[in-house]
């Protein structure tokens, strides 16, 4: 890795670090630094993944660990952390869309590396397919996980298990008629909001994996 990098990356991970004692101190919230030291392990998969391996990582590898190190400071810090995924609307799509280019390039690199040990040539539809599918099957499970964690939480003043079986839609009309029209309103908004995270993850991992794929495919004709 070369010394920019290596800065990058001590830079961010102290940063996160730091986060920790500004979620105790400053907002006074446990969870926050809880996810802070989460995020902080993350930071390091790389480095784990070298020690059990013991192999070093190419060059291109090092480079999206930066990208993989900065998406955690910006959807997990900046995003949850600050709170900015509150205070900006457009936040959130944001954040999905770069997930999917994430999900696409870690794919590529995957699949370039395997496909060189291996000596076995994929298609340009089989990585486009990988990657899609990588990419969708991600973005599903994270808002799984986001549906069961925040919705307990976020409606946890008016009947939480009420409002979750109700986006399941079960008995619908009778829990929509026990709450009001702001929380019934935000069990509908989510069910758009899911369909928009997951769609903007996919989109761009298309648009982004098909020239990388042509470029790729071209380098070894």
């Amino acid at each position: 890795m070369s010394l920019s990098k290596l800065i990058f990356c001590f830079a961010a991970r102290f940063f996160i670090f730091g986060c920790i004692f500004i979620s105790l101190f400053v907002f006074k919230s446990p969870l926050k630094a809880l996810e802070s030291v989460a995020l902080l392990a993350c930071s390091f998969l790389f480095e784990g993944y070298f020690i059990l391996s013991k192999r070093n990582l190419p060059e291109h590898a090092a480079a999206f660990e930066c990208a993989f190190i900065a998406f955690l400071v910006l959807a997990g810090i900046l995003g949850s952390v600050f709170s900015l995924f509150e205070k900006i609307e457009t936040f959130d799509i944001f954040t999905h869309s770069v997930s999917g280019i994430l999900c696409a390039e870690f794919v590529l690199l995957v699949l370039s590396s395997f496909s060189k040990k291996k000596k076995i040539n994929f298609s340009g539809t089989a990585l486009f397919a990988f990657s899609f599918l990588f990419t969708a099957a991600l973005a599903s499970l994270w808002e799984l996980w986001e549906f069961f964690a925040f919705s307990l939480i976020k409606y946890s003043s008016a009947g939480s298990f009420s409002k979750l079986l109700a986006q399941f839609g079960f008995n619908v009309a009778p829990v929509l008629k026990s709450i009001t029209p702001s929380a019934a309103l935000a069990i509908e908004g989510d069910r758009y909001d899911t369909f928009s995270d997951i769609f903007c993850a996919l989109f761009f991992c298309a648009v982004y994996s098909v020239p990388r794929i042509i470029s790729r495919r071209k380098k070894l004709t």
